[in-house]
C-alpha cells in the first residue's frame, strides 16, 4: 500500500473486513464522493472518509 505521498510501505490486507481504507487517491481507478461517515479503526483511532473506490489487487 502507500501513505498519502504514495509512497511504497508495507501494510496487512485483512481479508475478514468488509472494507479497507487508503489515502492514496491514485491506487484508485474510479472513486466518488459520499456522504462522510465516521469510521472506527482497528488502533482505535477515529477518521471520516468522504471518497469511496474501489482499488484492485494484482
Amino acid at each position: 500500500m502507500y501513505n498519502s505521498q504514495c509512497q511504497y510501505v508495507s501494510c496487512i490486507l485483512d481479508s475478514g473486513a468488509t472494507n479497507h481504507i487508503s489515502s492514496c487517491l491514485s491506487l484508485y481507478p474510479c472513486y466518488y464522493k459520499i456522504k462522510p461517515i465516521r469510521v472506527n479503526l482497528p488502533n482505535g483511532h477515529k477518521m471520516t472518509p468522504s471518497i469511496l473506490g474501489t482499488i484492485p489487487l494484482v
